[in-house]
């Protein structure tokens, strides 16, 4: 064989190599995701670049055609009902989920997220993915959203706008995990960003009182001057849930008020955030709007200012299951 043959072939044996290997690979990860992640999404803020994005959207489908013939219940929202710090079985989406076996359901939330990551990211995957819930559980996002929308305005810039329903501008994933993988060759690197921090037990803890950092919840004043078009962004969140769910089910993510006050920041000004979270639900026709104001005032719920304990999981369980039980 001539030099040049050798080569030819040391090459192809090498690129055969590497495909045989970045497959078994693809699909190792593929068997992690398949069978690790059946209720809570995987948290796709620890994955770098857009294709998180598509790994939702690929849960979703994958989830939708694990269903089957089952009632499908979707859970959305932000790090509050992600269950954030908690593992999975602790949370309250996965309590009520113990209560209804007859259903598939699943927690679709983000970390982070506010109103135009419910409706791009998750919603809309629902939509291009032709995926329908039967019942969507929709926590309305009041500090994340708000926070973002005072930025804006303090450093004068626009709001960039939701998708729109009829032009969600993303591509249909399907339900297997496989070609996701083939398609995005970060070989052990995916190992981290699949890996769930909190899959681990830990004691409950009551809030301690801090002194939070200026502008971490917007005040009355700033509040004011963004109130209307929060309401219209909420309004439009819970239409475009409404467009891919038989039924919408929906509450502010609440906030440890009485913690909040003793920290220094304006209660007052809370509450009305929360309550115009509500009022924008209620303008919403045919969504149904819960109050979760039993809440506001109960520090042994609370981990900390805006996310609950174990405790205060399944006090939020119970509270769903009496309020909004799937009919």
């Amino acid at each position: 064989m001539s030099p040049r043959a050798r080569l030819i072939a040391f090459v192809a044996a090498a690129v055969a190599g590497a495909g045989a290997l970045h497959l078994g690979w693809s699909g190792v990860l593929a068997a992690i995701v398949a069978r690790g992640y059946q209720h809570r999404a995987p948290n796709i803020t620890t994955i770098e670049g857009p294709e998180r994005f598509a790994l939702l959207g690929r849960f979703i489908a994958h989830e939708a055609a694990a269903a089957q013939a089952r009632p499908f219940l979707a859970f959305v929202g932000s790090s509050f009902t992600y269950g954030y710090p908690w593992r999975e079985s602790a949370i309250f989406s996965y309590r009520y989920a113990e209560r209804h076996p007859q259903a598939k359901v699943v927690n679709l939330s983000m970390l982070s997220a506010d109103t135009t990551s419910l409706n791009d990211w998750i919603f809309c995957s629902a939509k291009v993915n032709g995926v329908r819930f039967d019942t969507t559980f929709v926590e309305i996002p009041v500090v994340n959203e708000v926070n973002s929308l005072t930025d804006y305005r303090r450093r004068r810039l626009v709001m960039p706008g939701m998708q729109r329903f009829d032009a969600c501008d993303l591509d249909p994933q399907g339900p297997r995990y496989l070609g996701y993988f083939l398609r995005y060759p970060y070989g052990v690197g995916w190992l981290a960003g699949l890996r769930d921090p909190d899959a681990y037990d830990k004691p409950d803890q009551m809030p301690s009182v801090v002194v939070i950092p200026e502008n971490y919840f917007a005040g009355a004043s700033d509040f004011a001057a963004v109130e209307r078009l929060y309401a219209a962004r909420v309004s439009a969140m819970l239409l475009t849930a409404r467009a891919v769910s038989r039924r919408v089910v929906a509450y502010p993510a609440p906030i440890l008020l009485t913690a909040a006050r003793a920290a220094g920041a304006d209660a007052q000004a809370l509450r009305a955030q929360l309550d115009a979270a509500l009022a924008a639900c209620r303008a919403v026709p045919g969504v149904t709007c819960l109050d979760p104001a039993f809440l506001y005032d109960r520090p042994a719920d609370f981990y900390n200012l805006t996310h609950l304990n174990q405790r205060g999981h399944a006090e939020m369980a119970d509270w769903l299951d009496q309020h909004a039980a799937t009919p």
